[in-house]
């Protein structure tokens, strides 16, 4: 029953979204976060982001969807879940998802991540 509730989280999203490009990289993948998702929760920011490839990687996926947790006091992250998709910006078939709460990093300087921790820890305020 988890799994079918966090499908059909998933679909709805996007449905619901106001995407925001962030970055785009060196191979041309875009990230957005969705600016209507950023939410405190149990004191850290939680945030939805989308990254969409330029073109499908080895195992076939064209963007994956996550919800991104961030302690903007001790300036960690952590992904809660996140889903691949075949198509452009969380559409087509689910190839795959990870659920859980992920384990504590801290955001290389410079990085993508850092770039997402910055963008929803300055929502914060």
């Amino acid at each position: 029953m988890k799994k079918i509730l966090f499908v059909l989280a998933l679909i709805s999203i996007n449905a619901h979204a106001d995407w925001r490009l962030i970055h785009t990289d060196a191979s041309n993948g875009k990230y957005f976060i969705d600016q209507t998702n950023i939410a405190l929760v149990d004191g850290f920011q939680r945030v939805w982001v989308m990254n969409n490839l330029d073109k499908p990687n080895a195992q076939g996926a064209r963007s994956f969807r996550s919800v991104e947790e961030y302690d903007c006091i001790k300036n960690t992250a952590r992904v809660m879940q996140i889903a691949a998709f075949d198509g452009e910006m969380g559409g087509g078939n689910v190839l795959a998802r990870r659920h859980g709460n992920g384990q504590w990093s801290t955001p290389e300087e410079g990085s993508v991540d850092k770039i997402i921790m910055l963008e929803a820890c300055q929502s914060n305020k």
